[in-house]
């Protein structure tokens, strides 16, 4: 999904405009980077934590000339899926998967959404 596509699903939802779910868009992003910058962590239950690894200063070699060069402290964003996301993408996966092999049997797909993952 892009961003478009997530203003217009949101304007739908909330009975609103787009330019207005764009700017909860804009916020909710904003608001992210922002406590990332304070906190090294942001964490939603359910859906996941965006967390700031930091990677130490070293000592690289040029491949192509052999200097010696320094490698600057280094911050990655990570996100660690939270249980409930991690057991919904798994729930779409077995849908998937057993929707696939319904139409390679020439089973009519409609029937997948009656089964059930566990």
């Amino acid at each position: 999904m892009k961003r478009a596509e997530l203003v217009k699903k949101l304007s739908l939802l909330m009975n609103v405009t787009r330019k207005e779910a764009d700017l909860y868009v804009v916020a909710f992003l904003g608001s992210i980077m922002e406590n990332l910058n304070v906190d090294d962590r942001v964490v939603f239950n359910g859906f996941g934590a965006f967390k700031i690894k930091k990677h130490k200063a070293w000592i690289a070699r040029n491949k192509i000339t052999g200097e010696l060069m320094q490698i600057p402290v280094r911050h990655k964003i990570s996100f660690h899926p939270g249980k409930e996301l991690r057991e919904r993408v798994n729930t779409i996966e077995i849908h998937k998967t057993v929707a696939e092999i319904n139409i390679n049997h020439g089973q009519n797909s409609n029937n997948v959404l009656s089964i059930s993952a566990g």
